[in-house]
């Protein structure tokens, strides 16, 4: 699924997918089900907020460009905050409905990495 927010670009396509949480998961060392979504680092969320913009911009085809047509490097850090200071409150409001719409085999994937979160929580 992908969700669009409106920005300073326009309406950029956002796509939370499994890849996405494993590049999270690489980057930081921690998974996204271990954690109580209010001990989350801003920077984190931000992280995993520019890997979904990323996955919504090949989802789509599509490609971010400035007013006089000129692209956007959706890489630079810049950038990034810049779209993710504008949008961070949906994309936080919109992060469970990702989880929802991921296919079978993706949801298989969210809960098998949800157990063994629990399964090492309760063995430290």
């Amino acid at each position: 699924m992908v969700k669009y927010y409106a920005t300073q670009f326009g309406e950029i396509p956002v796509r939370l997918t499994i890849s996405c949480l494993k590049r999270f998961e690489q980057k930081t060392g921690r998974s996204i089900f271990g954690a109580d979504m209010s001990d989350m680092k801003i920077a984190d969320i931000e992280l995993l907020f520019s890997y979904s913009l990323q996955k919504g911009f090949r989802a789509t085809g599509t490609t971010l460009k400035h007013q006089d047509g000129t692209p956007v490097d959706i890489n630079d850090p810049d950038i990034i905050e810049d779209i993710f200071d504008q949008c961070y409150v949906s994309f936080l409001k919109d992060m469970p409905s990702f989880f929802k719409e991921m296919g079978p085999k993706e949801a298989e994937l969210v809960q098998e990495a949800k157990e063994e979160s629990v399964d090492e929580e309760g063995k430290n």
